[in-house]
């Protein structure tokens, strides 16, 4: 019996927790993008150069990684 109460007393305050942790991570969430963009090898440098320069141009913060092919 008392097991019974001690579950009924923890869950809403177990389900209160888990939600605000979830509103929390959410809100983290939505103010990350993520762009993924493959260039051919024969594209030059300075036609990536550009479209990195139009993206900080529009978005202002982001980071650019280059990933040779293998």
């Amino acid at each position: 019996m008392s097991l019974v109460i001690g579950v009924a007393m923890t869950l809403p305050a177990l389900l209160v927790l888990i939600s605000g942790n979830l509103d929390t991570q959410i809100g983290k969430i939505g103010n990350m993008a993520e762009i993924t963009v493959y260039f051919s090898n024969d594209k030059g440098k300075n036609s990536v150069s550009k479209i990195s320069e139009h993206l900080l141009a529009h978005f202002g913060n982001f980071e650019i990684r280059n990933v040779s092919a293998a």
